[in-house]
């Protein structure tokens, strides 16, 4: 019995300890279910906001989600701060009452001045074209961009080539409205067929002469003994170039004229490959001016012959004018060719017309600014009164000297 009773005792004290165990563990998994997300979440507030080591993002450390969301609370709290900052008025300054009514202001407008300069009309502008870069033409250009600067008018200078091609040019594209040519193009243009050329411009004021230029080697005494030699004559098209053919053309010279730069030609006639070269630009010439005293080098006379005073006018080279190349006392006969302001022949009332009518009225305006130290000395030559020849005047131009002149009589009675 005993050893029955026994074991029976002692199964029932087993099943009693697993039953026990086993209720302990599932009360113990209940516990921890209920309060494992808390405990979590408080360790996690706990733990310092650090990279997970090994973790990364598009090359970054991952950051707690925690940091993240901080930096953008930060962030917009900084803007909010700059934008108080910029809407509050500077050191010095009260902030201005709005009027009734007004809109308020943007917080990307811009300055004031900025506004008003907007809101502003836009200056009228006109171009002109003038010659190379180094020659007098591209100077007095520049002179009249830079008094007649405005906040209604502005004058852009455009580097053009000869005077048949500026013509040419300003006939026949809308954007070019002036030009500085030489006074007898209207004749070379017709003879190189472009006569139509003439009747799409006029002209509102003579300026400045250009002298013609011979520099030459050797023993050539006279223009005539260029006859069959080799002269330099700038480049094909170019003022110069044209000039030379014109005029050797007329006194029935036949040299053999090289197109090629300036500066080139210089040198080459410097080293023997020359014999000649023709300048036809407003005294003194800078690169004429920096050649160095050589015996061989000098300048050829050009006589006022019959062939040339149509067109032409007596001029002279003096030793002030270059004094490496000519001596004390020495001068030197040759001819001149006047320059002209030409301008775009548009039909009256047109915005192209009155837009270089207001150009004209400014520049005879502010014409004695001209004769200012700074500007190029060939303006101490101009007489915008005089006629030129085989030219129609800029109609505005002539009201304007008509206007001038009966004022001026008024004012001597």
């Amino acid at each position: 019995m005993w050893k029955d009773g026994g074991k029976r005792q002692v199964w029932r004290g087993l099943i009693f300890i697993v039953g026990f165990v086993l209720m302990s563990l599932v009360c113990s998994g209940a516990t921890w279910r209920s309060i494992g997300p808390n405990v979590a979440e408080a360790a996690a507030r706990a733990a310092p906001t650090v990279p997970a080591a090994g973790k990364v993002h598009g090359g970054q450390p991952v950051r707690h989600a925690r940091s993240r969301a901080t930096h953008r609370r930060r962030l917009a709290s900084h803007r909010s701060l700059r934008r108080a900052a910029s809407n509050a008025p500077h050191a010095g300054e009260t902030s201005r009452p709005e009027s009734p009514g007004a809109a308020p202001p943007s917080s990307d407008s811009g300055d004031l001045t900025d506004v008003a300069a907007a809101s502003a009309p836009a200056p009228v502008t006109v171009t002109i074209l003038a010659g190379n870069v180094d020659g007098t033409a591209a100077h007095i250009a520049a002179d009249i961009s830079t008094v007649l600067d405005s906040n209604d008018l502005r004058v852009m200078t455009v580097l053009g080539k000869g005077s048949v091609q500026n013509l040419r040019d300003i006939a026949a594209s809308p954007y070019l409205d002036l030009a500085l040519v030489q006074s007898d193009v209207l004749d070379e243009a017709r003879r190189l067929g472009f006569g139509d050329v003439a009747n799409s411009v006029t002209y509102i004021a003579p300026l400045y002469e250009e002298e013609v230029q011979i520099l030459a080697r050797g023993n050539i005494a006279t223009i005539r003994q260029l006859d069959g030699k080799k002269v330099g004559v700038d480049v094909a098209g170019s003022a110069t170039s044209d000039r030379a053919s014109l005029i050797f053309n007329r006194l029935g010279i036949k040299p053999d004229l090289i197109d090629l730069d300036q500066p080139s030609a210089l040198l080459l006639l410097q080293h023997g490959a020359l014999d000649a070269v023709v300048f036809a630009d407003g005294k003194p010439v800078p690169a004429l001016a920096a050649v160095p005293p050589q015996d061989d080098l000098h300048f050829v006379a050009i006589p006022y012959e019959s062939a040339l005073q149509d067109s032409y006018y007596p001029a002279r080279l003096e030793p002030q004018d270059y004094p490496n190349l000519l001596k004390p006392g020495a001068e030197v006969e040759t001819i001149a060719i006047g320059t002209i302001l030409a301008a775009y022949n548009a039909p009256e009332g047109s915005p192209r017309y009155r837009k270089l009518a207001k150009f004209t009225q400014a520049f005879f305006r502010e014409f004695d600014y001209f004769h200012k130290p700074g500007r190029h000395p060939k303006w101490q030559e101009v007489n915008f009164a005089a006629d030129a020849p085989g030219w129609q005047r800029f109609k505005p131009a002539q009201d304007w000297l008509d206007q001038s002149e009966s004022a001026s009589a008024t004012a001597a009675r």
